[in-house]
């Protein structure tokens, strides 16, 4: 004899795999928009503040 085990799911269950999907998507959109805001803003940066390229790539690293 054979048993077959159907599973239901539990709609009582949270949803946390969608929230765990969703704060990564989040997450990374967030760190692409501020580092496309450093890169478009870089000159401006530089000359404003007089950073040397390698002060700006730790304002880089320190924002993102």
């Amino acid at each position: 004899m054979t048993a077959v085990v159907i599973a239901i799911p539990d709609r009582n269950r949270p949803a946390t795999g969608a929230l765990l999907v969703a704060g990564i998507i989040l997450a990374t959109l967030t760190e692409a928009i501020a580092s496309t805001v450093l890169s478009l803003g870089r000159g401006d940066i530089i000359g404003d503040t007089y950073a040397t390229p390698d002060e700006f790539a730790w304002l880089d690293v320190g924002y993102t």
